[in-house]
Formats: C-alpha cells, structure tokens, sequence
C-alpha cells in the first residue's frame, strides 16, 4: 500500500499527539502521588517545617565536633577495624521448602531473608560493594554477599528501615523489584522506589504504628531513633523506623537502625512478646551515642520489647565506625552472656530454621584475637 505524504503526516501527527496526552497523563499521576506522598506526610505527628523528628531531643553535630570526627578518621589508627581475614560462608543451598513456621538468613549487615509461616520478607536488601553514593569510594563490604541474589526466593514484601546507603541501596532495588510484590518504606522514601521504577502500585509509604496486612502477616512501623539523609541538605526529610512483623504462630522483631531509647518498651507491650530479634548492634561512638547502640544497650532493648532469641545486626560487613570489626559480637556475646539470654551467630547465608538454632556456634571466634575468645560464661539456650 502506497502511503502519501498527507498520510504520512497525519500518522505523524497522531502519534505525537497521543504521546503528548500520555506524556502529560504521566506527569498529572506523578503530582498526585508527590501531592498525596507530602499530605500524608505533614499528617504525621513527627512532622514539622519540612523534617521528621524524634520523640527525644537529639545531639547535634556542629562544625567542632564534625572536624574533630573527620580529623579522627584521617589521621587515626584503628586496629582490626577492617577485616584482613576471609568470612566463612555457608555453601549449602536454602531449601525454600523447608518445613518450619519461621527461618531466616543473615546476608551480611542488616539485610536478612525470612520466612514467616510462609511469607517471604526481605528486609534491607543491600547487594552493592560500597555504602555510598559512588561505588569507587566510601565503606566497602568486607566480605563477598553470601549467596547468588537470582536464587533468592522471590519476596513477597521487601521492608526498607530508612534511606540511609547502608539500608536503602539502588542497585538492589533496580535488581529486585521485577521480582517483588510488595515495598513498605517509611513515610517519604516511597519517592527513591518510584525513581528507581518500582511500580508506585507497590509501594506503601508508613508511619510509626502503621500496620501492613499481607494474608494473615501483620507487618507493623516501629518506632526509633535515628535519622535521615542520603546528601547534603535532605537531613531528616524522610522517616525511619523499625519493623514487627507478626504470623498467627510466630513473630519477629527488626529494630532498624536506632539509638537506646524508652520506646522499646511501648514496642514490647504493644506488639511483643517477640520469638526472635533481630537488633542493630555495630557503628557506634561516643560522640553519636545517641543514634546507634551500644552492644550493652542492645540487651536492654531485648528485654524491653520482650523477644526470646537475639540475631545481631549491622556488624562484621561495612566498616562505619572506629571500633574493630568484632567488638560488637564479643561485647554482645558476653553481655547477653551475663544475662543468661539466648542469641545466635548465624553463619553468612547460612538457612537457620527457629525450631533448630545453634546456639553454641560462633564462626567468628577463630578469627579474633586470644583475649577476646570466650565469654566466662556458658552460653544458655532459648527458655
């Protein structure tokens, strides 16, 4: 068939008529969502002029100490604070038919897979080599990540804490999101998923206290304290919190990223008590007390929000503070120790079902140094 110049424009014309109406359906959808995200936002009681809140007063970081900090950094010695010894990971594939109502994966820092009477969550999911905004710079991962992340099972929730790098990671939201049902993020980080383009049909943007029904899994935004921020100038402009994510049978707390604070026990008397937590215990500083524990707080909280077995998060993986890479694990080993209270050194994308933890293994002990071997005290086991 013989197309005339007349037709070929009015085929043109057409075409760029209804690419301009779509085009611009696209951009009327895009500022209802940023005017709906901001709504619901301003709505919240830790909202004002423009920045999230804590409900404590926080330390801030003026020029003098943020000098002093950075002078540390370059000019300090700090043994052991990366690893120059190889991790042992688990070479033995998951079997995603397991027959247990609760387990789970540590996959190095914070991010863990679970599986919660058979609901697959995905928590924190950081895949990259660096924490930072550039992959030729910043923290970088002292270990491989444990398992191939194409054989993670496909999610059907993935839970972001906040949107600092070592949490909120774009190459692996890029990579995961095809594959991923359901995203909850604290209230404001929905707008990196949705330039990142996850479906904004999956993204469910929380408050603290918000709960998230997925088929008999109540997943509910805890309280912490912490913060925001992935630049300069977008200091707390979006949420932060932790995650309970309760079954019929099971539940499992995951503190985020969090200072010492009395919430915890608004969260175990709400929501606990609690068969498994899984607490931040690494990156702190005396001069952030504030916004990260101590290994010894991390206890505290334990018992605050009522859980019965400890997985000890953020630790061994980047290198964010000036401690060693294992004095969170022995600090928190002996200080759970004293307290005759159970937790579990899960091995690098080792399967660990809750039904068969071991709680006398600890891989990392081979790796330290004499005097840090050992407790004094015997290692006690789930009451």
């Amino acid at each position: 068939m013989k197309v005339t110049k007349p037709g070929l424009l009015a085929v043109t014309l057409v075409s760029a008529l209804t690419f301009s109406a779509l085009a611009m359906s696209d951009s009327k959808e895009k500022k209802n969502r940023k005017k709906k995200r901001l709504e619901k936002m301003e709505a919240s009681d830790h909202y004002r002029d423009g920045k999230f809140f804590n409900d404590a007063p926080m330390d801030t970081f003026g020029f003098k100490k943020v000098m002093r900090i950075l002078k540390k950094h370059f000019t300090g010695k700090f043994p052991d604070k990366i690893a120059n010894v190889e991790f042992p990971l688990s070479n033995t594939p998951w079997d995603n038919d397991l027959d247990s109502d609760l387990w789970f994966s540590w996959l190095g820092h914070s991010t863990v897979f679970l599986q919660i009477e058979g609901h697959k969550v995905l928590i924190d999911p950081v895949l990259s080599k660096r924490t930072s905004f550039v992959q030729w710079m910043g923290p970088k991962r002292m270990h491989p990540f444990p398992v191939n992340p194409d054989s993670i099972p496909d999610p059907d929730v993935i839970v972001i804490s906040h949107n600092h790098y070592d949490h909120l990671d774009k190459k692996s939201i890029k990579r995961l999101h095809p594959r991923t049902v359901h995203f909850l993020v604290p209230l404001g980080v929905g707008k990196y998923l949705e330039s990142w383009g996850v479906d904004p049909g999956k993204i469910h943007e929380m408050d603290w206290w918000e709960e998230f029904q997925l088929n008999g899994l109540r997943i509910t935004l805890t309280p912490g304290q912490h913060g925001s921020g992935r630049g300069f100038g977008d200091k707390e402009e979006t949420f932060w919190g932790g995650y309970a994510m309760k079954g019929k049978r099971k539940n499992v707390y995951y503190s985020g990223d969090t200072g010492f604070f009395k919430g915890f026990a608004d969260i175990g008397n709400r929501l606990g008590p609690f068969d498994l937590s899984l607490i931040q215990i690494g990156a702190y500083n005396k001069d952030w007390p504030k916004v990260h524990m101590f290994p010894e707080e991390a206890v505290d909280a334990q018992k605050m929000v009522k859980a019965k077995v400890m997985v000890p998060l953020h630790w061994g993986t980047f290198p964010l503070a000036f401690h060693s890479w294992y004095d969170p694990a022995v600090r928190i080993r002996k200080a759970m120790a004293k307290e005759n209270m159970p937790l579990v050194f899960p091995l690098l994308g080792e399967q660990v079902a809750y039904d068969k933890m071991d709680f006398e293994h600890v891989w990392w002990e081979n790796l330290v140094p004499e005097k840090y071997k050992g407790t004094d005290i015997e290692q006690k086991t789930i009451k």
